[in-house]
């Protein structure tokens, strides 16, 4: 693997967006979800509860559709997941895999017609006993604290809050800095992680509430600063590190 310094990332983000006309926004949609499946595998999610779905027909495949129109009228009911004909690259990354919930319907409903010949009272213990429902119990369970810049770095860690949310975990996104120095990116992160239910609160320094939710929290993650950073950490940033190095 070669390690890349601070000039060689910004020429290669320069390249992308500028060379390649790749927008900057699908590079954070793409680096926040990525940092947003890290953080749900160190928190103990299973990996294949992260796996991502089939991606449906991008909305520039309208035109060839026609063809596979009769194919793709027979998947939506035994797939589920892949909902509507046309989803954005952000519902292909951030849509959360549904499969395990039907599976677990299916799992607890099977046992069901044996109650008449059996008592009833079998069927109690094998329900506590199921896989699935304790993993997605366990998911569901989790907790998640992301400590956002108000950089493209902190646009990442808010990309992964959404990321999370959507998967079930209980996540609070904080923003150590200036909301005025939030970047155009940042901001686009931000109505996406308002719009799937969450919201980004200012870091307060000391506060005894956002200490108690870091430390009870089972990942933390730190967007603070990215490849940029050339001055010693100070202030509000000084207090979030360490908030964060306590809370291990």
């Amino acid at each position: 693997m070669e390690l890349s310094d601070a000039k060689r990332m910004k020429e290669a983000d320069r390249e992308a967006i500028e060379g390649r006309g790749i927008p900057s926004l699908l590079l954070m949609e793409r680096a926040s979800a990525l940092v947003g499946r890290a953080a749900a595998l160190l928190a103990g999610v299973p990996a294949e509860a992260l796996e991502e779905e089939p991606a449906c027909p991008p909305d520039e495949a309208s035109e060839p559709e026609p063809e596979s129109a009769p194919e793709a009228a027979e998947e939506p009911a035994p797939e589920p997941p892949c909902q509507p004909k046309k989803r954005s690259l952000w519902q292909q990354l951030f849509c959360p895999p549904e499969p395990p919930a039907p599976k677990a319907a299916e799992t607890i409903r099977e046992p069901e017609p044996a109650q008449p010949e059996e008592p009833a009272e079998e069927p109690a213990p094998d329900d506590s006993d199921k896989p699935a429902p304790s993993e997605e119990m366990s998911v569901e369970a989790k907790r998640a604290v992301v400590f956002s810049g108000p950089g493209n770095n902190g646009g990442d860690g808010i990309g992964a809050a959404v990321y999370l949310r959507r998967r079930g975990f209980s996540v609070r996104a904080f923003l150590v800095g200036e909301r005025g120095k939030m970047t155009p990116d940042s901001l686009a992160m931000e109505q996406r992680l308002t719009e799937a239910g969450g919201a980004l609160e200012p870091f307060v320094p000391g506060d005894a509430d956002i200490e108690a939710a870091a430390k009870g929290a089972d990942v933390l993650i730190d967007t603070l600063f990215g490849v940029g950073l050339s001055r010693p950490v100070a202030g509000e940033a000084q207090e979030e590190v360490r908030l964060i190095n306590s809370s291990g």
